[in-house]
Parts: C-alpha cells; structure tokens; sequence
C-alpha cells in the first residue's frame, strides 16, 4: 500500500449518497479542513461544489482544474444513519474491496484522494470537489448554468473519476470534450513519470462525468483512469498499486506550473459539432440540498418531485430533442408496453434503414 493511502481506506468506509449525513460527515472530515471556497446555486443557495486553489512559487493559479466529486452510488437508506462500512485489502495484490455485495464508492473516493495528495504536495491549479455527479452532475451542471464565466477561465479541465488504468477520455455524454493533441501530451508525461506501471491513452469511450458539462465552456476537458473496476457494483474493486503510481506521476510531473501551461491547448469549446450535444446528460432535477453552514448540526433533505405529466415521445426525432431526465423520466413512469412498442418501432427501423444503405 502507498504510505499515504491510509486516508483513502478511511474515505471509503462512508457511504455518502447525493443530500445524505454520510456525505455531510464526510465532506466536513476531508474536504472543509482546506477552507474552500463554496459555490452556490444564486436562486436556491444549495451548495454545487467546493474550490480549492493553489498559486505556484509566483503567486499565479494556472488555469487548470483539476476534478472530482464527493458523491457515492449507495442508497439514502444505507448513507444516513449507519453510513460506516467495512472496507478490506488485499496486500498480495494490492486491491481494496468489499464483501457485503454493495458498491466500494473508489469512484471516486480515488479521485478525491488523488486531488487532496496535490494540494498536499503543491501542485497549482484549482481544485474542485462537486456535489451529485452520480444523479446526474448536479454540481457541475449547476456551475454550468450559473458560474459559467468563473468556469471560462480555464483551458483545461481534468477529472480523476474513470475507471480502469489506461484513459484519457476524449469524448463523453456523446461529443468531443478533448483533443487527441492534448490527450497524447498529458498522457506522454505521466507514462515518462513511471513507465512499469503507467500506460494511459487517448480513449473516445466516455460515458459522463463533471467534466462533461464544462465542454461548451472549457477547450480541453477530459477524465483520467484512477484504478477502480466494476463501479457501481457489488463486485467494485479499486487498483491500489496503479493509483499510487498515478498519485506520485501527476505530483512529480505538474509541481511545476510550467509543465501544466505548456500542455497543448487545440480544441475549440464553442465550433459547432456534428455530434448531438449531450452536456445536459443526466441533469435530473433533484434539489441539492444540504448546507454545511451553523455547526454542520441542523439541515434539511430537500428533494423535487417530477411533475404528474410525462412527457412521451410521439417518433424518433421527438426522443432525439428529449433531455436525457425526460428519457428516464418517460421509462420509469410510462406504461411499460407503450415503451417496448416505442423502442422495437425504433429497432426496425434502424435495420430497415441500415439494409436500404448496404
């Protein structure tokens, strides 16, 4: 185990859902001690993310953001009053895992640590730890929609919040948020750093994370392999060896701010793509909630109820404009039947088009 991953052990006994006390608690051991700066919806006053910066020996913050959020996949049931689980390691193969079938939450405890060890050690840049990425980058789509011009300061946004140990994401929520030039510099860098045990590439496969709603704000947004494998699931495991390595190789190689604005800068965030853009994925309308002002004691859950209409889609160009909120929306609540039909209709004539063309 890396001699300071004893921290990360500890981050990932809390269970801590999107509004719950184990995110509550844990944002208040790990994150507060830094003083960061809040950010806030302007309307609701919900909390949307904290920010950290750190100046280099110049007294500059380069503009770099470096990401990650403080969100698990567990249940409100399971993050509330018993928010405590039992994480195990394995030092033959140093692999963090768990044996009560439930997830680990390494995504992303292993970007959280992964952030706090560079700020730790130095490494400029601003840091910022979101809120509700798992239902839906609540946090960062809220400092989309509200902090935009804040935001338009950067010319690169890096997630730590990918799973396996060989990425770096290029595209997500279907368009590109990275260019390939960026991508092989920053990656050529740290396989350099430590070439026995990293080897990360461009890779066009994301799915979504924070760094996905900054596309349209930020030139060279991307996410970057941490080691954890299966998320999501009982089954989740988290790669205790590559994330040390990576650990040490981003310290190593971005202590200088120099390293980090050298980094290529090629992507132009406001061309037009030929891709639909899918930076709202996800966005469901839940209320954000907690607030972690007058002693952390007393706050309240709020939740927003979906409305008592769904919104059901009449042809295939109405699910192409419908927000990813209102799919799920219309899937969870529709009448199941309809929904098959919708989805078969769609199926025939995607193969019926495809053999017209071949």
């Amino acid at each position: 185990m890396h001699k300071n991953m004893k921290r990360l052990a500890k981050m990932m006994r809390y269970r801590r859902a999107h509004n719950s006390n184990g995110e509550r608690v844990f944002v208040k051991k790990f994150i507060l001690p830094y003083n960061p700066s809040v950010f806030r919806d302007p309307v609701t006053q919900d909390i949307l993310a904290f920010v950290v910066d750190v100046a280099d020996e110049s007294k500059v913050v380069p503009p770099m953001l470096w990401s990650c959020h403080v969100d698990t996949v567990h249940t409100m049931e399971d993050s509330t009053k018993d928010y405590m689980q039992e994480v195990w390691y394995d030092e033959e193969c140093a692999m963090f895992y768990k044996g009560d079938g439930k997830p680990l939450g390494a995504d992303d405890a292993a970007g959280i640590w992964v952030l706090l060890e560079m700020i730790d050690a130095g490494v400029p840049g601003s840091y910022i730890f979101h809120r509700g990425e798992e239902r839906g980058g609540i946090g960062s789509g809220g400092m989309a929609d509200h902090h935009a011009g804040w935001l338009s300061q950067f010319s690169y946004a890096v997630a730590f919040d990918r799973r396996d140990n060989c990425s770096i994401i290029t595209e997500q929520a279907g368009g590109v948020c990275a260019s390939n030039k960026f991508a092989l510099a920053f990656g050529d860098l740290l396989n350099r750093y430590d070439p026995d045990y990293i080897n990360l590439q461009p890779d066009p496969t994301g799915i979504f994370t924070d760094t996905a709603n900054y596309r349209k704000l930020i030139p060279e947004c991307t996410n970057i392999s941490v080691g954890y494998d299966a998320e999501h699931t009982g089954g989740e495991t988290l790669d205790g060896l590559f994330l040390g390595a990576l650990r040490d190789a981003v310290v190593g190689v971005f202590i200088d701010s120099k390293t980090i604005t050298s980094l290529p800068v090629e992507r132009d965030p406001l061309a037009k793509e030929t891709v639909r853009d899918w930076s709202g994925y996800g966005r469901f309308d839940v209320a954000v909630g907690m607030d972690y002002d007058a002693g952390y004691e007393d706050y309240d859950r709020k939740y927003s109820k979906r409305g008592n209409r769904i919104k059901e889609p009449q042809s295939v160009e109405d699910v192409v404009n419908m927000r990813f909120s209102e799919v799920v929306d219309w899937v969870e609540r529709g009448d199941p039947a309809k929904v098959a039909d919708f989805i078969l209709m769609m199926a025939e004539d995607a193969m019926y088009n495809t053999n017209v063309v071949n």
